[in-house]
């Protein structure tokens, strides 16, 4: 991590230990992104997939991710989430969001991360800022302003591959990081305490919200055939979300 100069002062919210029966509608809602007009447009669900809550976990599962035909740009890379209520500060120093994470391939058909995963994403609804965290059984890796490039350009937004392997091992529960530092501008993501991948970002918002849930990704120049291809199924678990934020101290920022 980071460090800063002189003490900082450390704060941790335990936003949803996914102890009760359902989602709590207080601190959970539909994904909806804005449009280039400006317009709010609700996001599709997998109508086969199941949701279960407790025990420390949100549970999904999807028997066969369904076909993408007539997805729309800038938002066929959601299929089924939530987002976080409460929108995070990044403003104020370092800003930490962890959560565990445990994915299963269901079916034979090979894997195309592509074709369907699990997503922890850190989202700006506003400007489509995002970055995810993915995995669908067979590997994990990230996805950095995803919403936002779709949302703009047909152009296949690239995946991040981990600087630091993840080995794919099925169904085992992964802690996964992500830590923003505005003052260095940069974004640190740590599987299981090892730092996974470092980028510097410029354009970090000023708050991010948290959304959970299972994911596609398209591209403007895929061919209907691509599109309606048999896709694999997908079970995940989320582990609790847990959020620190340590402040700056007076006099002090972030340094590399």
């Amino acid at each position: 991590m980071l460090p800063a100069t002189g003490p900082m002062a450390s704060h941790i919210v335990a936003y949803d230990d996914f102890a009760g029966d359902q989602l709590d509608p207080g601190r959970w809602h539909d994904l909806t992104i804005h449009g280039l007009s400006g317009s709010e447009a609700r996001i599709r669900f997998e109508p086969a997939a199941e949701t279960r809550v407790g025990e420390g976990t949100l549970d999904l599962f999807v028997p066969s991710f369904g076909s993408k035909v007539g997805t729309m740009r800038g938002s066929d890379t959601i299929n089924h989430e939530r987002v976080s209520r409460r929108a995070f500060s990044t403003r104020d120093g370092l800003v930490v969001f962890t959560m565990d994470m445990a994915a299963t391939r269901i079916g034979a058909v090979p894997a195309d991360p592509r074709d369907g995963f699990a997503s922890l994403m850190l989202v700006d609804i506003e400007s489509g800022w995002s970055f995810q965290v993915c995995a669908n059984g067979d590997k994990t890796f990230g996805l950095h302003d995803a919403l936002r490039h779709g949302d703009r350009s047909p152009t296949p937004t690239e995946m991040i591959d981990p600087s630091t392997p993840v080995p794919a091992i099925m169904g085992r529960s992964r802690r996964h990081e992500v830590i923003i530092n505005t003052a260095t501008a940069t974004i640190e993501w740590w599987t299981d305490k090892r730092l996974t991948f470092r980028v510097r970002d410029t354009d970090i918002p000023p708050a991010v919200r948290i959304a959970l849930g299972l994911a596609t990704l398209t591209s403007g120049h895929s061919t209907p055939e691509e599109l309606s291809r048999p896709t694999s199924g997908l079970s995940v678990s989320f582990g609790p979300v847990t959020v620190r934020t340590e402040a700056f101290p007076l006099g002090g920022a972030g340094s590399q």
